[in-house]
C-alpha cells in the first residue's frame, strides 16, 4: 500500500471514530443511572390556583412544610366592574405521583397527598434533580421560536439523564413539580 492511501485511510477513519465515540459518551452513562425515587407533580395552575366559590374570587396557595403538602386559601375582593383575575372558574391543580423505577403515573387526590411525607429540595435522596426538556432556538440561536419543551422531564445525575414519562396537556399547560416522596 501507498503512504498516501494509508493517510486517506486513517484521515477518513479519524472522523467516523470521533462521532461513535461520542454516540457511546453519550448513550451510555443514561443506561447505567437507576433513580429509585418517587415524586409527585401537578398539572393545572400550581403552586397558586384562583378560582371562583360561592361568587368569589378565591385563591388558593399549596406549599411544602414540614414535609407535608399544606393548603392555604385567600378570599379576594373584587370591584364588580373589574374582570377577575386570571380567568374565571380556574380548575384546581390535578396531583400525579410518578413511579421512578417503573416510568408510571397515578392521579392521586389531594387528601391522599397529605399523607405522603414529601420533601421540595431540589435534588433527590438519591442525588436526582428534575430537569425539562430542552429549548430550541429553530435552526439558528437568532430565530427563537417558543419557550422550549416543558412537556419533557428529565431526572439527572452528573452527566447523566434520564427521560420520563409525565402527563401533560401539551406545551401550554405544562406540569409543575411539586416534591419528592421521601420514606
Amino acid at each position: 500500500m501507498k503512504s498516501s492511501t494509508i493517510s486517506l485511510i486513517v484521515g477518513l477513519s479519524i472522523p467516523l471514530l470521533m462521532v461513535v465515540g461520542i454516540a457511546i459518551a453519550i448513550t451510555v452513562p443514561s443506561r447505567s443511572i437507576h433513580p429509585t425515587t418517587d415524586f409527585v407533580y401537578a398539572l393545572g395552575q400550581y403552586p397558586t390556583a384562583i378560582q371562583i366559590e360561592n361568587g368569589q374570587q378565591v385563591q388558593h396557595l399549596y406549599s411544602i412544610k414540614n414535609n407535608q403538602i399544606t393548603e392555604s386559601t385567600l378570599t379576594i375582593s373584587q370591584k364588580p366592574d373589574i374582570a377577575p383575575y386570571p380567568y374565571q372558574g380556574a380548575e384546581a391543580p390535578r396531583f400525579y405521583l410518578h413511579n421512578t423505577e417503573a416510568n408510571t403515573n397515578t392521579e392521586i387526590s389531594f387528601d391522599e397527598l397529605k399523607k405522603l411525607s414529601l420533601s421540595d429540595d431540589a435534588t433527590s435522596p438519591d442525588g436526582f434533580t428534575m430537569t425539562y426538556g430542552s429549548s430550541s432556538g429553530g435552526m439558528f440561536p437568532f430565530y427563537y421560536e417558543g419557550e422550549g419543551d416543558r412537556a419533557s422531564a428529565y431526572l439527572s445525575k452528573n452527566t447523566a439523564s434520564k427521560k420520563v414519562t409525565v402527563i401533560t396537556k401539551g406545551n401550554h399547560v405544562p406540569f409543575s413539580f411539586v416534591a419528592w416522596v421521601v420514606q
